[in-house]
Parts: C-alpha cells; structure tokens; sequence
C-alpha cells in the first residue's frame, strides 16, 4: 500500500491530530474505532440524512480518530429501527 501523504483535497480524509491524509481505499484499511448510524447522529444534527452514517477509523500515524461520511448499510437501518433503505 502507498503510504504516501496526500495533500489533503481529492477527497481525501485528514487527521486532526498529526495533519496525515488517507485517501478513501487508505482510509478503509484502517482500524474501525466507531460507527454511528442515522438514529444516533440526529441527537447531534436534525434533520440527519438517512442515507449517510459516520465511521472513524485509527490514524496510521498517531492513532487519534479519522472520520468519514459512510453510505448506511441496510443492516444498520434494521439494527436502528429504520426500517429499510429507501
């Protein structure tokens, strides 16, 4: 895998703690530290999209938490009482 630092635009997902930059096939070979679905996100943000769910993933770097929007798994709309994807 390149472990090149990108520049942070393209799409890419940077770390708050050390400035590293992951593009999005770096990014999902990170560790998972949290997923949080619709049903939890709009106690933070009303209306929250239904379609759209946060996973942060371990800095490769320095270990603090980079998050990423995420498209909603249809076992996540199940697990949040959803129902199904629309």
């Amino acid at each position: 895998m390149d472990e090149t630092d990108l520049d942070g635009r393209g799409g890419a997902s940077c770390c708050a703690g050390c400035g590293r930059a992951y593009a999005e096939a770096q990014w999902s070979t990170l560790d998972l530290v949290k997923r949080l679905d619709p049903a939890e996100l709009v106690s933070f943000a009303r209306p929250w999209p239904r379609h759209l769910s946060v996973e942060a993933r371990a800095c490769r770097r320095c270990g603090r938490a980079v998050p990423r929007l995420v498209p909603t798994s249809p076992q996540d709309f199940w697990r949040a009482g959803l129902g199904t994807p629309a």
